[in-house]
């Protein structure tokens, strides 16, 4: 099919067929344009276009981003390499931004699907698996010659970081060890210093995304998630749609409050480790060797 009879078999078509719940988009270039957008985006160029985009999203230019959106929507996919895969839902935040709807897209539920692709995500996910081994090993070593342990998580979660610590304890001899117990705890590390722990550990993803202005902050979610996207190609799930819905639900929603929110809607606030090491100083702490 010659290029001009796709152009207007597709410009015929519905609105919500063509761009789906994505109304932002209204606009067609002309067919010499159009032309180059399906002739498609090189797969190592995707970031410059996203960054590009981000910009225009960034300086509202309208015009500027809804052709640059109609580009990516031709080459991004949930179920592609990485980096299409990553910009699929980097363009939904953009796309959430621009219309405003980033708080209703964001608003996660916590249910037993959820659960069970975060288990996942921790058994192929390098990044996250590396950083809670760490942790275990440091209370492990603080807590070798102690008979109780008293574990109080700040964050509830699905508790797969407990299992290999748990098993550790329960290899020493001597009898019953390991008291745990999970709390909501939120609050700075002053507050964790008047509990008197003998170790405090700290899991964190280090995209800098609390303090930086919208642009500056996508560039480094895209940086920071193509990275952990890749990871989760070296050693995939079973299946391609665990794949996808390990992304969605565990990453995804993240990725788009930090880029389609602001304010308080926006709680994907990530710091760098430079910033939690001084906080803790400030709070009376010191590291461990």
């Amino acid at each position: 099919m010659e290029f001009a009879d796709l152009y207007t078999k597709i410009t015929e078509l519905p609105v919500y067929q063509r761009f789906g719940k994505w109304k932002v988009v209204g606009y067609f270039p002309d067919i010499e344009i159009w032309k180059e957008v399906v002739e498609g985006v090189p797969k190592q160029d995707l970031k410059q276009v996203l960054t590009e985009c981000a910009g225009a999203v960034s300086n509202n230019d309208f015009s500027t981003s809804q052709r640059l959106i109609s580009e990516l929507q031709q080459v991004v996919s949930v179920s592609g390499e990485p980096i299409q895969r990553l910009g699929a839902y980097m363009l939904e935040g953009l796309v959430a931004r621009l219309s405003e709807s980033g708080s209703s897209i964001c608003k996660q539920h916590v249910s037993r699907e959820l659960l069970s692709y975060t288990n996942i995500l921790y058994k192929v996910c390098l990044c996250f698996k590396f950083g809670y081994m760490s942790a275990n090993g440091a209370i492990a070593e603080a807590m070798k010659d102690e008979n109780r342990v008293h574990i109080i998580e700040c964050k509830i979660g699905e508790g797969s970081q407990w299992v290999s610590l748990i098993q550790t304890f329960a290899a020493r001899h001597g009898g019953r060890l390991v008291y745990e117990q999970e709390c909501e705890h939120r609050g700075p590390p002053e507050q964790a210093k008047r509990m008197r722990p003998k170790v405090v550990t700290l899991v964190e993803q280090e995209p800098n995304t609390n303090t930086t202005a919208f642009y500056p902050r996508f560039v480094e979610a895209l940086d920071y998630y193509n990275a952990m996207f890749e990871s989760m190609d070296a050693r995939p799930p079973h299946e391609n749609n665990e794949r996808i819905n390990v992304e969605r639900h565990c990453l995804a929603k993240g990725m788009v409050n930090a880029i389609a929110c602001e304010g308080d809607e926006r709680v994907e606030r990530h710091e760098l480790v430079g910033k939690w090491r001084l906080r803790f100083m400030m709070a009376g702490f010191n590291r461990t060797r």
